[in-house]
């Protein structure tokens, strides 16, 4: 995919509008920095939990990309429906927790647990954030825009950090296990100016560009309410358990190791067998 020359627009402000969006988004993003962190040392001891934590954040990929296809002919999804071919992330979540949970029983209780028979998503979390997209698709509100470009460059730019770990966590050697990060592109960096410049070039007024920098600031703030639920995963109790056994195991050990230095430090001469 090449990328096509920069005819990018400032907004009246005089800043890219992809700058005034990480400007107001700077303490939410850096709290989410933090959430992600802190959540993803304990995930990540789990393939179970990890693909509960998945399964949180597919359904949203799964409908954010429902609704440009959708509405791929009108403005603003038809400025960004073409790069959906190489962004899109649906079944690569689909894949993924196929690889870590490979009980088909366990699978389908999970995303039983994710989506009713009614169509109402679970956690409430999630279920909210669903419909917040489509009140934005319903209304035609150009804030739209703030989560194809906030959720797709943070599988982009954070996923490259979050990819290593799990890769290291579950001892993966190959692409198998972390499609969500996988991209069919000679250089991601590529695809995520792409999408920058395509954001830019979205025409908007100054009441319109305050829109969609509240919107932006809710992006955040809602995936951070989402992360936290992984709390309430019947596998993190599990994981946590067996965190802490592990850490006081080792803990023990390390304990005994370090008292038999000191022991050792302080009567080392008069431990020696008499010659």
């Amino acid at each position: 995919m090449s990328t096509p020359p920069s005819t990018e627009t400032t907004t009246m402000t005089g800043t890219k509008l992809t700058d005034l969006m990480r400007q107001r988004t700077k303490k939410p993003h850096d709290r989410s920095d933090r959430v992600v962190n802190l959540r993803l040392a304990l995930v990540i001891t789990s393939r179970e939990l990890w693909a509960e934590a998945l399964s949180l954040f597919a359904p949203i990929y799964i409908e954010m990309e429902s609704i440009l296809e959708r509405n791929k002919t009108k403005e603003p999804y038809k400025s960004l429906y073409p790069l959906l071919s190489g962004l899109k992330r649906s079944s690569k979540f689909e894949q993924d927790i196929a690889f870590f949970l490979t009980n088909e029983q366990d699978r389908q209780e999970l995303w039983k647990r994710r989506k009713d028979s009614d169509g109402k998503y679970h956690p409430e979390v999630l279920d909210r954030y669903i419909q917040r997209m489509r009140e934005l698709e319903k209304a035609n509100s150009p804030a739209i825009i703030c989560y194809f470009y906030h959720m797709n460059m943070a599988m982009m730019a954070g996923g490259a950090f979050v990819k290593k770990a799990v890769m290291r966590a579950f001892k993966l050697k190959t692409d198998d296990g972390i499609q969500i990060f996988t991209y069919e592109v000679d250089s991601v960096k590529v695809i995520r100016e792409e999408l920058k410049s395509l954001i830019n070039n979205i025409k908007l007024d100054e009441k319109e560009t305050e829109i969609v920098l509240q919107e932006s600031v809710r992006v955040f703030e809602q995936n951070n309410a989402l992360v936290d639920t992984v709390q309430d995963s019947p596998w993190y109790s599990v994981a946590a358990r067996d965190c802490l056994v592990y850490i006081a195991k080792w803990g023990a050990i390390v304990g005994v190791v370090i008292a038999g230095v000191v022991i050792a430090s302080r009567y080392g001469p008069s431990l020696q067998p008499s010659e």
